[in-house]
């Protein structure tokens, strides 16, 4: 209802974005983290990862969201995206207890809520940069790794450790959960670090030759997954 395409138009979501919604509740709902990898223009970051962040945020005023992403303008993007969301007038409708709080930027928003939390409602870095902030609920990895921290080894394995030890330690608790949107890049990368971890449940769909086509691999799952995600896209008016 409140995500938006570039021209302004309400999202029409088709299945592939129905079974982003799918493997993510599927995953967490399970003590799993999850993971996406799906092709370029897709629309996993404007049609899934920002409307995800509100749509926490609006569920519960208490959650912390952080979006990481390779680099520090790119993570403001997503928020500045997710502060339109909220800004607009149905967002306010579907949740019209949510208000502002003290800090409200490209980079960090705050809304009211109870106690005197620290940490931002949604905050961004980019994956190696320093002042990741405090703890969070949810933690969105929006696309780490690209071409030029990929092909130089240094880079590659510096950005594995900053998302494993740093961004990951940033979760607080046993029912934070993380997920992962990406298109791989290298073998190396830490794109196939997480998906290699039992931890993770991970979702990939390659590029089909017949853009009607459906195809899509599911690892760490168990043999439930696709009779629930046929029955979820049905429920949702599509036949595969």
């Amino acid at each position: 209802m409140c995500g938006r395409d570039e021209g302004g138009d309400p999202l029409v979501l088709d299945w592939i974005h129905l079974s982003w919604i799918f493997h993510t509740n599927y995953s967490w709902e399970r003590g799993k983290h999850a993971m996406i990898m799906a092709p370029f223009g897709s629309g996993k970051s404007s049609c899934f990862a920002v409307p995800l962040a509100a749509w926490l945020i609006g569920n519960n005023v208490q959650s912390r969201v952080k979006f990481v992403c390779n680099g520090d303008d790119f993570a403001k993007q997503r928020v500045a995206a997710a502060k339109e969301i909220m800004q607009g007038a149905v967002y306010k409708d579907v949740f019209p207890h949510l208000r502002r709080g003290k800090k409200w930027s490209d980079h960090e928003l705050f809304v009211a809520r109870e106690g005197n939390a620290l940490d931002p409602s949604i905050h961004a870095r980019g994956i190696l940069t320093k002042g990741i902030g405090g703890r969070a609920d949810f933690l969105i990895f929006d696309d780490i790794c690209d071409q030029l921290n990929t092909e130089e080894p240094g880079l590659r394995m510096k950005t594995k450790k900053f998302a494993r030890g740093t961004w990951m330690s940033r979760l607080d608790g046993t029912s934070a959960r993380a997920l992962y949107i990406a298109t791989p890049w290298h073998p190396d990368d830490a794109t196939h670090d997480f998906w290699q971890d039992g931890s993770w449940c991970t979702l990939r769909q390659p590029v089909a030759r017949d853009k009607h086509a459906y195809e899509q691999v599911v690892y760490n799952a168990g043999p439930d997954y696709e009779a629930l995600l046929l029955a979820f896209l049905k429920a949702h008016g599509l036949q595969i």
